[in-house]
């Protein structure tokens, strides 16, 4: 059995907000953000399985998948699929973004915290379903 994880998160990814105040001084998560964690916290419990959260470093490696829209090229991510002339596709959220909500998101599920988190590797592309790929690698350390 194989130490590594893959889980599918169906659906656009959603970027990391910025925390909101409320009067008073009180922060909270805007429910857009909370809405995604929670479903990539799912997804991720559902592929851990009875396993113990990874103790040492960790790698993410992540493929996005964003909706093709009208006259785009059609063009499928390949997890890792790094290639610079292999086209890839930019916009909102930016990946940077969605990448902090996913790990803040496998904190205490797949890793006991995202500071453990060594190595990312992300690639966008276009698909028919957006979709997030997310396979997750322990470390040697």
């Amino acid at each position: 059995m194989s130490d590594s994880f893959s889980f599918v998160i169906h659906g656009e990814a959603v970027g990391k907000e910025r925390p909101r105040f409320w009067r008073g001084g009180h922060v909270y998560t805007p429910a857009k953000t909370k809405a995604f964690e929670e479903k990539v916290r799912l997804l991720a419990l559902q592929a851990r399985g009875c396993r113990r959260p990874f103790v040492g470093p960790v790698g993410l490696q992540l493929a996005f998948e964003a909706p093709r829209g009208g006259g785009q090229a059609a063009t499928r991510v390949q997890v890792l699929q790094l290639d610079p002339a292999y086209g890839w596709v930019t916009g909102r959220p930016d990946v940077s973004n969605c990448l902090k909500a996913i790990e803040d998101a496998l904190n205490g599920v797949m890793y006991k915290d995202d500071s453990q988190v060594a190595l990312v590797r992300i690639a966008r592309g276009l698909a028919d379903s957006p979709c997030v790929v997310v396979p997750l690698l322990p470390g040697r350390g």
